[in-house]
């Protein structure tokens, strides 16, 4: 039998929850033995991309993946960017990259439970980039494959996710795989 999917939610930062996350995090990566070093990197780059009332054309924003009903700090952090495109409703949603706390990181913890909660962190991150689209307009959401082991989890998924927009009452969604890329786009 197989864990249950723990349940997380894709939001904007704030000056407080992104303080928790860097400790949180900073704090596993010490307790685990890990190289603070990526996860400081991360930290870095997510502490200047959170400029959410005004993104600039093309700009990567830093969103955390919060789990549900936990005032804890981000269990990772999306690399979502936005492109508008010519016409009066168009545009790409852009999840570039999903990077994980090394309290959830299955190359840090040996875990079963890891690759649970890991699943869970990255279908938040696919439907909170989804319900995005009704503050960038959009009509297309673009997931990349950015390593192997991405490119297969989306490549699978991508199988299953039909489902799962009907569920959530997104079922005029088309779901396909462009090269790295798994498109999420209007039906035809």
């Amino acid at each position: 039998m197989t864990a249950p999917v723990p349940a997380y939610e894709l939001r904007p930062f704030t000056a407080d929850t992104f303080e928790l996350t860097r400790e949180e995090w900073l704090s596993a990566a010490d307790s685990s033995g890990a190289s603070s070093l990526p996860y400081e990197k991360t930290l870095e780059w997510a502490s200047n991309r959170m400029k959410y009332d005004e993104p600039h054309q093309g700009d990567s924003l830093a969103y955390g993946i919060f789990p549900i009903d936990n005032g804890g700090g981000a269990v990772a952090i999306a690399d979502i960017v936005y492109t508008a495109r010519p016409g009066p409703d168009v545009g790409w949603l852009k999840m570039l990259e999903v990077s994980l706390s090394p309290a959830v990181d299955p190359s840090v913890q040996q875990l079963q439970s890891v690759i649970s909660t890991a699943v869970g962190v990255y279908l938040a991150a696919i439907t909170g980039t989804l319900k995005l689209t009704g503050t960038h307009r959009s009509r297309v959401v673009k997931l990349y494959g950015r390593n192997e082991s991405l490119l297969t989890f989306l490549t699978a998924l991508s199988t299953h996710l039909t489902n799962e927009l009907q569920q959530l009452g997104l079922d005029g969604l088309s779901v396909r795989m462009e090269g790295r890329w798994l498109v999420i786009g209007a039906k035809n």
